[in-house]
């Protein structure tokens, strides 16, 4: 019995292997860098909509912010409501954001809206299976202008910014 579950683990094993790396594989197969998206907006001569969102906060003290210990390098942002209604609003396909860093330097972000969700997806109520009506925000990819090794994506939902920039 003994060298029969061996042989099994053997057989097993690459075809797990096999079926994981395809589904991986289909999974990725519209997956485009943000480079490329970048690089195809602008043979569309797409003009990317220059937005202001973010201002350096000056006045906020960290004592009125929990913030912990560990973090000592970080800035606060004041949000520009107009514009943040404005993109949730029209929802342009390309959007051109100025991110300060300093209040003498920033970055510029070139962004590409696009769809995160399958054609399918849908929010279903546990307890009835109904399909609720829920905002799915709006969604862009991009690079740091200049620097076509970086990635940055920005999430606008319910009037909250989240985004990741490297």
């Amino acid at each position: 019995l003994q060298p029969k579950l061996h042989t099994m683990k053997k057989v097993f094993l690459p075809i797990l292997m096999l079926a994981i790396c395809i589904s991986v594989g289909f999974a990725q197969s519209d997956a485009r860098k943000p480079l490329d998206l970048v690089q195809d907006a602008k043979k569309l001569s797409s003009t990317f909509k220059s937005v202001d969102l973010l201002q350096l906060d000056a006045q906020t003290k960290r004592e009125a912010l929990n913030i912990e210990e560990d973090i000592t390098k970080y800035s606060l942002f004041d949000v520009n409501w107009n514009q943040l209604e404005s993109i949730q609003k029209d929802q342009p396909a390309t959007i051109s954001l100025q991110l300060p860093v300093t209040f003498t330097h920033g970055l510029q972000l070139e962004l590409v809206k696009v769809d995160i969700f399958t054609g399918d997806f849908k929010v279903t109520r546990g307890y009835d299976d109904s399909v609720l009506d829920v905002d799915t925000g709006v969604h862009y990819r991009g690079i740091v202008k200049g620097h076509e090794n970086s990635i940055a994506a920005i999430s606008i939902l319910d009037g909250e910014v989240t985004g990741l920039i490297s």
